[in-house]
């Protein structure tokens, strides 16, 4: 059994954009959630998407599932998005509230903590 990310290492909040449709003009309307005790890590990595397009992706957030609040089903929410037209997108602030960047959500990754099979933390791939 994996121990909770250290929650210094949790330093950085977001605010996770999700589709929830389009307006009279066809732009996409988004639902804001603030999420805190977050991790973004600047990476290049390549990795392939559902379709199996292969993607850079240039920064990954991690969400604690014992510390960052509040507990959502990003899966979930990414479907959702997709379904209602459009990615989801996030805000990143670090811990003195200077905005760190604007992403496109491209994957979600709950990591599992086994033997317990429960979701350790949730990785959100951005680009």
């Amino acid at each position: 059994m994996l121990r909770p990310t250290p929650k210094p290492l949790l330093g950085d909040m977001m605010v996770l954009k999700v589709c929830t449709g389009v307006d009279d003009w066809e732009n996409p309307t988004f639902k804001e959630i603030r999420v805190s005790n977050v991790h973004l890590q600047n990476i290049r990595s390549l990795t392939k998407s559902k379709d199996n397009t292969e993607i850079l992706l240039t920064s990954t957030v991690f969400i604690d599932t014992k510390y960052s609040k509040p507990n959502l089903d990003y899966e979930s929410l990414q479907m959702l998005s997709e379904q209602n037209g459009n990615q989801m997108r996030t805000v990143v602030y670090n811990s003195k509230g200077k905005a760190l960047g604007d992403y496109a959500v491209v994957t979600v990754d709950p990591v599992p903590d086994y033997p317990d099979n429960k979701i350790h933390h949730t990785e959100l791939g951005l680009i």
